[in-house]
């Protein structure tokens, strides 16, 4: 049990007003620090579908305001897919960026934004950290320290640091604590303004991202442990919940349904039932969530991948297990506050109750990243920093000291993974041996910027892996269908010299694949299949077959226009 260490009034916040700040400030500048050179990247990932593709951030006639009734990728091309992402905090800071920066979308004042974003998170969560221990734990000001510390150099936190999309993320958690803090300050005295102002920033946080409401919880929770009555103690709560009503009469104004609009594309199979999805959902977090972000670092920012464990079910016995053991931490957790009202059980509390938009117990149509642990790692860094420099073993205290320094340089030496696509996808085939669609999308991103050798690499790569599951047809939905025959074009283009017989197997069989990706998609073309067909032309011109060379050509030409198929024909016709 934690010891207190005084017993003056936890939420005065009288105790020494002139270094209350101390702490924060430093927290901030270490963040700020620690970040700085992410100013210098370019927009990754999702980043130009809420910069350069989105209408609502470039809208200079002040039609961005329509982000409060419309979906975050609103009239762009995923706008249907992700059609269950309602994000107007995070669209008006997008908006406040293109607009300072001479209406022109510059990757490093986004950037710059995020840093200082994310300063200002580590600097707030420092308070609330101070607010929990201060009187209950020995050597809290110390805990306090070591807890800022932890979170500021967390490694996980990078793709949300350094990803423009996902300082959703940022905002969230900063609104959040903003708002537990308000309340741990005043310790449930609190003016009628000031509920008004936390229920205010609670909404803030809900508009950046609805998993905040896991927020919620945890702050009730821990305010009825303290069991002191006060007037209109729980005015707050009542607030927030006001505040949630009104984020989900927002929400459902703007998307026509609480969770997932029709349409909303999901990693799960339909026929996957609940508990399968938790079992399998509850296996992903233990292997990747908490191992290898908190003790391996073995950080792959594109973990997502069906890969990483089948969402096709059914669930096997280790799935069943992470769930059970899952269920007993958390219940183990809640009953260890309950009768001690420890901070470091409420930590792990806070971290499964978190974790619950990971689990998939609503399949909101997220399969899996790092950046969903963004909230849970405040309760990681609370247990971890915490638990360590407060315990009577002076040398368990120095044993932050080295995971403060391993935790640094990993956040440090990483960084240049987000710097852009290229680096990012080809950092995520290496992290994932068996994903053929972080190589595909590493080729991708180093064909944008002329790195032929590269790109005919990755291309090989995905291939080859795309191969070793061809027998398994369950897993090849249309973006794995459309990405193996890419990626076998591609491949059969580089052997049209060396081995055209292959191309020519291989160029046959990608026009098959990408037929199945029309019938998929419900469309009677598919300019794509050009590719395979042009390679197929080119490979029967090599092999001197020119009447079926020509009649290839005429196929492909009746699909749609293509230049290099024409000057096949147009060769091919003169000789």
């Amino acid at each position: 049990m934690d010891q207190p260490a005084d017993t003056h009034d936890v939420g005065s916040g009288t105790s020494q007003p002139s270094k209350a700040w101390l702490l924060p400030l430093l927290a901030f500048l270490f963040a700020a620090v620690l970040y700085i050179p992410s100013i210098e990247y370019g927009f990754t990932i999702d980043d130009p579908l809420v910069t350069d593709l989105n209408p609502q951030v470039s809208a200079d006639d002040g039609g961005w305001w329509r982000c409060l009734d419309t979906t975050l990728y609103a009239g762009t091309p995923q706008a249907k897919k992700s059609g269950n992402l309602y994000r107007p905090a995070l669209t008006l800071s997008l908006v406040m960026d293109y607009r300072l920066g001479d209406h022109r979308f510059q990757p490093a004042r986004f950037h710059l934004t995020n840093i200082l974003l994310y300063a200002l998170c580590a600097a707030v969560a420092s308070l609330v950290v101070s607010h929990l221990l201060r009187g209950r734990v020995k050597r809290a000001g110390l805990a306090t320290w070591a807890v800022s510390m932890t979170f500021i150099a967390f490694p996980g936190h990078l793709e949300s640091v350094c990803n423009v999309k996902h300082r959703e993320e940022i905002l969230a958690l900063l609104f959040g604590l903003l708002a537990w803090r308000e309340v741990l300050a005043h310790n449930g005295r609190m003016s009628w303004s000031l509920v008004v102002l936390t229920s205010f920033l609670f909404l803030c946080a809900l508009a950046s991202k609805e998993s905040t409401i896991l927020l919620l919880p945890c702050m009730v929770l821990w305010e009825w442990r303290q069991g002191v009555a006060r007037p209109r103690r729980w005015a707050w709560a009542i607030g927030c919940l006001a505040a949630t009503a009104i984020y989900l009469g927002m929400r459902y104004h703007a998307l026509g349904a609480l969770l997932s609009p029709s349409g909303t594309h999901h990693f799960y199979s339909p026929a996957l039932d609940t508990v399968s999805r938790v079992s399998l959902a509850s296996t992903t977090y233990l292997r990747f969530y908490v191992w290898d972000q908190l003790i391996g670092l073995q950080l792959n920012p594109f973990f997502s991948s069906p890969f990483v464990v089948s969402h096709t079910g059914p669930a096997l016995a280790l799935d069943a297990f992470a769930l059970l053991s899952l269920m007993a931490s958390a219940v183990g957790f809640l009953i260890w506050f309950w009768r001690t009202g420890s901070v470091f059980a409420f930590a792990g509390v806070f971290v499964i109750v978190n974790s619950a938009v990971t689990l998939h117990i609503v399949p909101m149509g997220t399969a899996g990243a790092f950046r969903l642990m963004f909230a849970p790692s405040f309760g990681m860094c609370l247990l971890l920093g915490g638990i360590l420099v407060t315990r009577k073993q002076a040398w368990l205290g120095l044993a932050l000291v080295p995971i403060l320094v391993v935790y640094t340089a990993v956040t440090w030496t990483r960084m240049p993974i987000w710097s852009d696509n290229a680096s990012v996808m080809s950092h995520a085939a290496k992290a994932n041996p068996e994903d053929p669609l972080a190589s595909f999308a590493a080729a991708q991103a180093y064909g944008v910027q002329g790195d032929d050798e590269r790109r005919s690499s990755c291309y090989r790569a995905a291939f080859e892996r795309f191969e070793r599951f061809k027998d398994e047809r369950a897993r090849f939905d249309e973006r794995w269908l459309f990405s193996y025959a890419f990626s076998m074009t591609e491949v059969a283009h580089s052997r049209i010299a060396s081995a055209p017989s292959e191309a020519l197997t291989l160029a046959n069989r990608a026009i098959q694949l990408f037929l199945e990706v029309e019938s998929l998609r419900g469309r009677d073309e598919n300019p794509a299949v050009l590719g395979p067909m042009y390679v197929k032309a080119a490979t029967l011109k090599e092999m001197g077959r020119k009447t079926e060379a020509i009649a290839a050509c005429e196929e492909g030409l009746s699909i749609g226009p293509h230049r290099g198929l024409q000057a096949i024909r147009a060769e091919l016709q003169e000789k």
